[in-house]
């Protein structure tokens, strides 16, 4: 059996630089202030090209998703937090919610935002799923499918600066989690089906992680992790001989070291036999994914 597998990083969701030099190296990062008792009603439009829903070529909000909302003076070296914002608007990405406290009106200030909204997190130790549990797959609906990697698995975050106190604020997310593209080319004389690939990596990749944005680069410590990610594909069409067709793993950001071997395997059918092919290579120079 001769298949050409070829794998590419689809996106660098997020530059990890993006906050070199701009956060503060204050350890604690954040203050626990409950929401203050009729507090100031505020409004973040988000604006972002990869959101929570599939909707065929576009995306959207889901009507139940909710996001965590933190801000501080920028002269300040720690975040409060605002709790929970709900989704006002789909059509718009508006989120409502109340401030733990009123703006200083002579003021500028720094929001931190992030999704899917989880109590208790902060902005130095974020608790966020990136791919799926360790213990479920990935499931890709049909060959070149991208609809799956939306949702409470594919965490977003954003950051911005030196804003007038106001009562709302525009602000765009990014994404969180690293994409993988596989592209599959069938070199048999017979169709073939991609049922499933695994990629195996030398560190946790999906999972459980608490993130700390404080930092520059972002840094993951591993949870309930775990360092193989799989892929399922369900309604799989064959692909005929000559034709390619591309395949998406959700993983947490990482660098495949010089030395290191990058692995995976992609399993396959005929229609009347499986089977599987494992791909390793030996990374001559660091691969950030």
């Amino acid at each position: 059996m001769i298949i050409i597998y070829h794998m590419k990083k689809l996106i660098h969701f997020f530059p990890l630089l993006l906050l070199a030099g701009l956060l503060s190296c204050s350890k604690d990062g954040y203050v626990a202030t409950s929401p203050v008792d009729g507090g100031a009603r505020f409004t973040i439009i988000t604006t972002i090209d990869t959101k929570t829903v599939n909707n065929g070529i576009s995306t959207q909000w889901a009507s139940t998703d909710r996001i965590n909302v933190f801000h501080k003076k920028s002269e300040d070296s720690d975040f409060v937090s605002d709790g929970r914002f709900d989704i006002e608007d789909i059509e718009t990405g508006k989120f409502s919610g109340n401030l733990a406290e009123e703006l200083d009106k002579s003021s500028n200030y720094d929001w931190f935002v992030s999704y899917p909204y989880q109590s208790g997190n902060s902005f130095n130790n974020m608790n966020v799923t990136i791919g799926g549990t360790k213990t479920v797959a990935q499931l890709q609906q049909g060959n070149s499918s991208m609809s799956h990697l939306a949702g409470n698995y594919f965490p977003l975050y954003a950051h911005k600066q030196g804003v007038e106190a106001t009562s709302s604020i525009s602000i765009p997310l990014k994404n969180l989690a690293a994409v993988i593209e596989f592209e599959v080319t069938n070199k048999l004389e017979t169709s073939l089906q991609v049922t499933s690939i695994m990629l195996l990596a030398n560190e946790e990749i999906i999972g459980a992680f608490q993130v700390d944005y404080s930092q520059s680069p972002i840094v993951f410590t591993a949870g309930n992790s775990k360092s193989i990610a799989r892929l399922n594909v369900q309604d799989g069409e064959m692909i005929p001989t000559g034709a390619t067709e591309k395949f998406y793993i959700g993983v947490k950001p990482h660098t495949i070291k010089t030395g290191d071997k990058l692995a995976f395997r992609v399993y396959t059918s005929d229609g009347t036999r499986n089977g599987f092919q494992l791909y390793e290579k030996t990374i001559e120079s660091d691969c950030r994914i």
